[in-house]
C-alpha cells in the first residue's frame, strides 16, 4: 500500500465534508451556516470534551448550537485571547466535533485559527436545536 501524510485528511477534504454534515441538520442550522458564509465568516471545526467545553486549557461554558462566544483582545492565538477552530480536526483532542464560524479578525493557518468571536453552528452528527 502506498500513501503519504498522517491520515488526518486535508483541509480541502474536511471542508468538502461540511455540506454532508449539514444535510443532517435541521433547516435553521443549515440556513445559519449559509448566512454566516455569505457574511464572510471563516467556517471551521472545533472539538470539545463530552460537556461541550474546551479540551486544551481553554475556559468556556458548555456550548450548544447557536452559542456565540467572545473574548477580549488583543487577538493572540494559543492563549485566552483567542477562540479556536481548525480545518483538520483529527489533529486535536476532543470527543465532540462542531462546525463553527470564526468572525472578525482571524489569525493562523489551516491547522489552527483564532478569532475574538466564534459561533457554534451545529454539532457534526447531532442536531440539538431547531
Amino acid at each position: 500500500m502506498y500513501g503519504y501524510g498522517y491520515g488526518d485528511g486535508s483541509a480541502s477534504y474536511w471542508l468538502r465534508c461540511i455540506p454532508f454534515f449539514a444535510s443532517k441538520w435541521a433547516q435553521p442550522r443549515i440556513n445559519r451556516l449559509a448566512e454566516l458564509e455569505r457574511l464572510g465568516a471563516k467556517i471551521a471545526f472545533w472539538r470539545s470534551d463530552e460537556r461541550g467545553c474546551a479540551c486544551q486549557g481553554g475556559k468556556n461554558d458548555p456550548v450548544k448550537p447557536g452559542t456565540i462566544e467572545k473574548v477580549k483582545g488583543p487577538l493572540k492565538i494559543c492563549s485566552e485571547n483567542a477562540l479556536h477552530g481548525t480545518l483538520i480536526p483529527p489533529r486535536w483532542p476532543g470527543v465532540r466535533l462542531w462546525v463553527v464560524a470564526l468572525i472578525g479578525e482571524i489569525v493562523g493557518d489551516e491547522d489552527k485559527y483564532g478569532a475574538l468571536e466564534r459561533e457554534i453552528i451545529a454539532e457534526v452528527m447531532n442536531d440539538e436545536a431547531p
